[in-house]
């Protein structure tokens, strides 16, 4: 009786054809081995940082507040001014219509999304790379990115983002990516059609991450195109699928918003909001995003990232002319790797034992926080040997897909990094525009580099990736103690059930904590105010609405808005109060709200809130004014000055 073999795809046969791991490797990390010590740094990870994932005043509030707003039948664009695509913000909305009305429904929901966004990358590694480089890139991705701090600003996780927009966004793009390999794996049109679903609802996210997508999928296109050649018909039927899959979700938005009695233009506009408003504004070139880039130094900054990539060159240049010269010792090498590892370690926690801290207060030494300037350089690096390898590579069909994959993630993880080209690192909006390029650099390290210096399959590597192994673990380890520095400074509990957070206890919490108990004294059930310059989380806390369509009145959203359309809007639907939060402008170039920008609105308070006093204050050891809370009344006489 004979057996009936079972066909394998391209890719599977290869994986299976693959000859083992190169040098010394943890050979313990099977499958399940890899997938629970992912498991245990994401459980390890939640319970550091659990209900320490955002900061009160700024960013998050609206993140809260514009979902629970939709969720009671408002319009987004129409009742309330928004800067980003609006998928994110419907669905968190649709969230809470499901699960109710409360911070931990978006993060519960935000952590199975970070769950299932960590085994698509532990896929996407595992297809590019090997599976240690995926198991470790998998642990780095949540404990440097995925759940960590290290600023004294939070917000900047996939638990309690600045801006949903920007998580979600990765997520599909990366899917999206995904999907288009499956197509190049299988000739399946179906697999087309859902990255174009992916790239509509992109699309519909945020700006830099679909510039980012979609240069990566047209770059995907050009290669299915250069390798399978399709005839005309078929043609027409990928790019139908792909077209229409994203057509879908901007033909959905634009209906749900023409069923809001919008006209078809403003529904169209409402649609590409984003975009629009980055078009129509003076935003780009404001200081803090000209600081994001690196582009306030420009010089500066540029020197600093060859600096740094020189070091990378000094570590890795020396270990490369090692490994080569010890091949011919390769009976030892079962000593000599763990030998090799142990020097690693030993080093590693040398150097970054020996970094200067210039203060106490500092959550990490300064050289951690430029440990990953060179990614926009390493990347054009990458894209460019991996264009190199498609060239050659004729004849496998698996290998050839496999870089193509290499090669969209790689034009994606350089394009995202466009917003912090020069000044790229962990902290900040790196929490997830760096993230995808320092996952490939992981795997070019412990994969890619050492199979170069091997020449083949089955010899070299070997002292190469047991010190790049050490120096990872080593620097992963001393992330995850900066991020323990500063969520162990968080006790102070700030909100009810399922809203409550903990944020430190110093400057803001006692003065926040103060107002909100205020609130619910000095005002009625129907009442509303206006926080001023930021500050809607008071609202969502207090489930008191903001009158007006404009709920922060930053820099940003005045270069956005314009301040006459938000006068305009408080005028006609003046608040019966205004919260003034102690909030200092550097960073935008200004001094202040009311001092050097915002000069209109501060006048019209002026002119029509009297009674001003303190609803929240803390105060220093030496019992100086730290952090405040201001509120006005409206009325009809005339007033002193805001203080």
């Amino acid at each position: 009786m004979s057996r009936t073999r079972k066909k394998l795809r391209p890719s599977q046969s290869a994986q299976l054809s693959r000859p083992p791991g190169v040098g010394f490797e943890l050979a313990i990390l099977g499958r399940w081995a890899g997938v629970a010590v992912i498991l245990i740094a994401g459980v390890i990870m939640l319970a550091m940082s659990w209900r320490k994932w955002l900061e009160p005043t700024v960013d998050f509030g609206r993140e809260l507040y514009v979902p629970w707003r939709l969720s009671l039948g408002e319009v987004l664009y129409h009742d309330i001014a928004y800067f980003n695509g609006p998928f994110s913000p419907y669905f968190n909305a649709l969230l809470f219509k499901i699960f109710g009305v409360g911070l931990m429904s978006l993060a519960w929901a935000n952590i199975v999304i970070l769950a299932g966004l960590t085994f698509l990358i532990y896929r996407l590694l595992c297809l590019v790379g090997s599976r240690l480089g995926a198991v470790l890139g998998c642990v780095i991705f949540l404990v440097i990115f995925g759940m960590a701090q290290f600023i004294n600003t939070a917000n900047y996780n996939f638990v309690c983002p600045y801006s949903h927009e920007l998580t979600h966004g990765l997520a599909l793009s990366l899917l999206a990516i995904y999907l288009l390999y499956r197509y190049l794996d299988s000739s399946r049109a179906v697999f087309l059609g859902l990255a174009g679903v992916c790239l509509g609802l992109i699309l519909l996210t945020k700006v830099e991450v679909f510039a980012a997508a979609a240069l990566a999928l047209a770059l995907g296109w050009v290669l299915i195109l250069l390798q399978e050649k399709p005839s005309g018909l078929r043609l027409l039927k990928l790019l139908g699928s792909f077209a229409g899959g994203t057509a879908l979700p901007l033909a959905c938005f634009g209906a749900y918003f023409a069923l809001q009695q919008m006209p078809f233009g403003q529904a169209l506009r409402s649609v590409f909001a984003g975009y629009v408003a980055l078009v129509s504004s003076s935003l780009p070139s404001n200081k803090f995003y000209l600081d994001v880039m690196g582009l306030d130094r420009p010089g500066h900054n540029l020197l600093l990232m060859l600096k740094v990539t020189g070091w990378y060159l000094l570590l890795l240049g020396p270990l490369a002319v090692l490994d080569y010269f010890l091949r011919r010792f390769s009976s030892h090498r079962k000593y000599i790797g763990p030998v090799a590892f142990a020097l690693g370690l030993g080093m590693s926690l040398w150097l970054f034992q020996a970094a200067s801290w210039p203060d106490r207060s500092r959550i990490m030494p300064l050289f951690m926080y430029d440990l990953l300037r060179p990614l926009p350089l390493f990347m054009v690096i990458l894209a460019g040997s991996l264009v190199i390898a498609l060239v050659r590579c004729s004849g496998d069909a698996a290998k050839r897909n496999r870089y193509c994959l290499a090669l969209l993630l790689s034009v994606f993880s350089l394009v995202l990094l466009s917003k912090m080209i020069l000044n790229a690192y962990a902290a900040h909006y790196g929490f997830a525009l760096a993230a995808p390029a320092t996952l490939l650099l992981v795997v070019a390290l412990v994969h890619w580099l050492p199979r170069l210096l091997a020449r083949s399959s089955k010899q070299g590597g070997w002292v190469f990736r047991p010190v790049i192994l050490a120096v990872l673990i080593v620097g992963l380890a001393s992330y995850f103690n900066a991020s323990r520095r500063c969520y162990r400074w968080k006790t102070y509990r700030l909100g009810k059930g399922p809203d409550a957070f903990v944020i430190v206890p110093w400057p803001q919490a006692p003065a926040l904590s103060q107002t909100l108990e205020f609130i619910g004294v000095i005002m009625r059930p129907d009442e509303t105010f206006v926080v001023f310059p930021e500050g809607v989380m008071l609202n969502y806390l207090s489930r008191r609405p903001n009158p007006t369509k404009y709920i922060s009145f930053m820099p940003a959203e005045l270069a956005l808005f314009g301040e006459k359309s938000m006068l305009d809007a408080l005028q006609e639907n003046p608040p019966d109060h205004v919260l003034i939060l102690s909030r200092g402008m550097r960073e935008y170039g200004y001094l202040g709200f009311g001092a050097d920008y915002c000069l209109e609105i501060t006048g019209w308070m002026n002119d029509n809130y009297s009674k001003f006093k303190y609803l929240g204050l803390s105060r220093t050891r030496e019992q100086k004014i730290a952090y405040q809370v201001l509120c006005g009344s409206r009325t009809a006489e005339s007033n002193p000055p805001v203080p």
